[in-house]
C-alpha cells in the first residue's frame, strides 16, 4: 500500500539534495501541496452527502467540506433553488414562504472554529417541525501525518501527489528551474487524473441533454 512513508522516500530519491530534511521540512512542504490538490483535484471518491437538520434558519456544514455539488430534500416533493445571500434576505420567502424552498451558503458557521460553512434557508424550521436537508458535496481529502497513513488519492494516483510535493520542494529550496518542471508534470497528472474521472462518471455511451436550457447528463 502506498503510504506516506513511501512519498517520503520518493521525494528524498528524487530530489537527492542534504538541504531538506525530512523529518523537519516535510510537514511544511506536505501543507503547501496538499494546498494545492485541494484546489485543483476533484474525483468522484471526494463525493458524500451529508444530512443538515434545520431547526432555525441555517445549519453547519462539514469541516471537511470543499464544494457543493447539489442539496435535495427527500420526499420527492420539494425541490430546493439557490440564491446569492442578498437577494434571499430581500424576497418574500425569506420569512413567509415555504420552508426549504430557497438557500444559499454562507461562511461563519462553527464556535470555534468561525471559518465553517453553513447553509441558510427561506423559512423558518423549528425544534417542533425540523427539516432535513441532504447535502452532495466535494469533501478534501483526509489529511496525513504518520508514515503509515494513506487515502485514496495517494493510493490511487500516486503521481499526483508525488508531482505536487516535489513542486512544493522546489519551491521551498528555491529552485525555479525544478519547480517549473515539476509543476508542468503535476498539472499533466491531474488533467490525466481528470480525464479518468469523467471516463468513470459518463463512460464511453452517448450523452443525452435534457430540460431548459439544456443539460447534458
Amino acid at each position: 500500500m502506498t503510504t506516506l512513508g513511501k512519498l517520503k522516500s520518493s521525494v528524498d530519491a528524487w530530489l537527492i539534495r542534504d538541504d531538506i530534511s525530512v523529518a523537519d521540512e516535510f510537514p511544511e512542504i506536505l501543507l503547501l501541496a496538499e494546498a494545492d490538490i485541494a484546489t485543483d483535484v476533484r474525483c468522484l471518491a471526494q463525493e458524500t452527502t451529508t444530512t443538515l437538520t434545520f431547526t432555525g434558519q441555517s445549519a453547519e456544514l462539514p469541516a471537511d467540506y470543499m464544494e457543493e455539488r447539489f442539496p435535495f430534500i427527500d420526499d420527492n416533493i420539494r425541490k430546493i433553488a439557490y440564491m446569492t445571500p442578498k437577494v434571499l434576505r430581500e424576497n418574500g420567502p425569506w420569512q413567509k414562504g415555504r420552508v426549504g424552498a430557497f438557500y444559499t451558503l454562507e461562511g461563519g458557521g462553527g464556535t470555534p472554529p468561525d471559518d465553517r460553512v453553513k447553509m441558510v434557508i427561506a423559512g423558518a424550521a423549528s425544534a417542533t417541525d425540523p427539516l432535513d436537508i441532504d447535502v452532495n458535496y466535494i469533501k478534501r481529502f483526509s489529511g496525513m501525518t504518520d508514515d503509515a497513513d494513506t487515502n485514496w488519492l495517494l493510493r490511487n494516483f500516486f503521481n499526483v501527489y508525488l508531482y505536487s510535493t516535489l513542486r512544493a520542494a522546489a519551491e521551498f529550496i528555491q529552485e525555479d528551474i525544478l519547480e517549473d518542471r515539476y509543476a508542468g508534470k503535476y498539472e499533466q497528472a491531474v488533467g490525466k487524473l481528470a480525464k479518468q474521472e469523467n471516463r468513470k462518471r459518463f463512460g464511453g455511451v452517448p450523452k443525452q441533454a435534457y430540460g431548459s436550457p439544456r443539460a447534458i447528463v
